[in-house]
């Protein structure tokens, strides 16, 4: 242990050296604080805001295309096997596609809205059957739908017609003290004003669903009192079910009605074909995937199934635009610490090549009474890291202080953008994310964490350690023979 208390001499009795490597370590500490802070919340923003922009890609019609008059292509693609296939992609993890169809309550009341007013819009009101084609469905994985009492639609769900399950919502269960277990019946002809209702296989028209779940909608601002607030007209008559519980019973009825209409006019020429179960389903699907970067990679494999009538469409440009900022203060904020710490080794290492040459005969005698080389070395390393260690516990300090104003610098010339997606038909835009300016600048800050602290040290004393062993290297190649020849 003679070489550690001969280095806390040394330290003592070379002032000047002390003073200047204290120095050199106290601003590295300080550049490497606020290198790897900067890095630090750089990474952490764009994890916040990756996460907060859902990596949503929309499969829709253009109907800026449509109506601009030109001719629509979409007959020209096969859209179903396009959604079927984009449905089946291991980065898809949630989607929007099926049908829905009016019904009419039978068992319960729909819900409704008493409005004082001459004419109230909201009485004697049809349910909504919304009909998903799997159990992946993108509201409740985006936390807009949320579950409060019993289960999900499960996969086994969508097996068979005779699985005739549903979730309600929790505003149309109350009204009609509703739980899970019960059963409800949906007409899909309303026998009171339909004069051909008695056509119909009553098999295919009074549908029975058992209650698997009660679920609440998060992003509606329908209070229960306003009926002109709701996102959607009166929501809670949204009964979500799968779409293979009923599309055979409504295919069956559309066919019986058109061969009726066909029998009853028989004079009439007219051409109708039976209804398909394609025919159905809507032509546009929701997808959401399970990382923002896997969205370029998805557009471009379904691109077969675009062309200008049907569009594959995201919500990029929020993330790119976010993004671009933040990816060049990482790459400068990298760059910055990969200088740092190539000056910083190259430099404590000359210094300490030149204070081994001045300290050579110290050295020489050392070797000559028998001192090993790798002694010397190690009694340089602890005269050096005791130094480090104290200048870069005081930089800590200072970089603290430093750091309180870099967050607003940083802001202020990043050039932040703010996006805003625009109003469309898109069946995508429900789901498309804004980002502001303000969220940005909210979540960019530089901060000192005990994390930043810890990686200050770990780099800094990595530097002090390289450079001794580069610096030192002329040791190992003395003879101290030589060496006290020379002086």
């Amino acid at each position: 242990m003679n070489f550690i208390n001969r280095a806390f001499k040394n330290i003592t009795y070379y002032k000047t050296k002390t003073a200047l490597y204290f120095l050199t370590f106290f601003l590295i500490g300080n550049l490497l604080l606020i290198g790897i802070s900067v890095k630090q919340a750089g990474d952490n923003t764009k994890e916040v805001i990756k996460n907060k922009i859902d990596p949503i890609v929309s499969y829709e019609i253009n109907w800026d295309d449509i109506y601009a008059g030109n001719e629509n292509q979409s007959n020209l693609i096969d859209v179903h096997e396009g959604i079927n296939k984009m449905l089946n992609d291991e980065n898809v993890i949630a989607s929007d596609y099926g049908f829905s169809r009016h019904g009419y309550a039978s068992s319960f009341s729909a819900y409704t809205l008493d409005v004082d007013e001459e004419y109230n819009p909201y009485k004697n009101l049809d349910v909504i059957l919304q009909g998903y084609e799997n159990e992946n469905i993108i509201d409740f994985s985006l936390n807009d739908f949320e579950l409060v009492d019993g289960r999900l639609l499960e996969k086994d769900d969508f097996s068979s017609i005779n699985n005739r399950v549903c979730l309600v919502n929790d505003l149309l269960a109350i009204q009609n003290d509703l739980k899970v277990g019960d059963y409800i019946i949906v007409n899909l002809v309303e026998e009171s004003v339909d004069t051909t209702y008695e056509i119909y296989d009553k098999d295919n028209i009074i549908l029975e669903f058992e209650i698997v779940g009660i679920y609440k909608n998060n992003i509606s601002n329908f209070d229960g009192t306003s009926p002109y607030s709701a996102k959607f007209e009166l929501y809670p008559n949204t009964i979500i079910i799968s779409t293979q519980s009923i599309v055979d019973s409504i295919v069956e009825n559309s066919n019986v009605s058109i061969k009726d209409f066909v029998e009853k006019n028989p004079a009439e020429d007219y051409v109708v074909e039976n209804m398909q179960a394609k025919d159905l389903y809507n032509r546009e699907a929701v997808f959401l995937l399970d990382s923002a970067e896997n969205v370029d990679n998805f557009k471009m494999n379904y691109a077969m199934y675009t062309n200008d009538t049907l569009l594959l469409n995201d919500n990029g440009d929020s993330y790119i635009n976010v993004m671009k900022p933040l990816e060049t203060i990482d790459f400068f904020s990298r760059v910055m610490l990969y200088l740092i710490i190539i000056t910083s080794i190259i430099i404590i290492s000359i210094t300490i090549a030149l204070e081994i040459k001045s300290r050579e005969f110290e050295i020489g005698i050392q070797l000559s009474h028998g001192i090993s080389k790798f002694k010397i070395i190690g009694q340089l390393i602890v005269e050096i890291m005791i130094v480090a260690i104290v200048a870069l516990t005081l930089s800590n300090v200072s970089g603290k202080i430093i750091s309180l104003n870099i967050s607003e610098t940083i802001i202020r010339y990043a050039n932040f953008q703010e996006v805003s997606i625009e109003e469309s038909m898109s069946s995508g835009y429900d789901y498309f994310t804004n980002i502001t300016t303000d969220e940005v600048e909210e979540q960019y800050n530089v901060k000192i964490t005990s994390f930043t602290l810890a990686m200050v040290y770990l780099t800094g004393l990595l530097i002090v350690l390289i450079s001794i062993i580069t610096g030192s290297m002329i040791i190992l190649h003395q003879n101290p023979k030589k060496i006290l020849s020379r002086n």
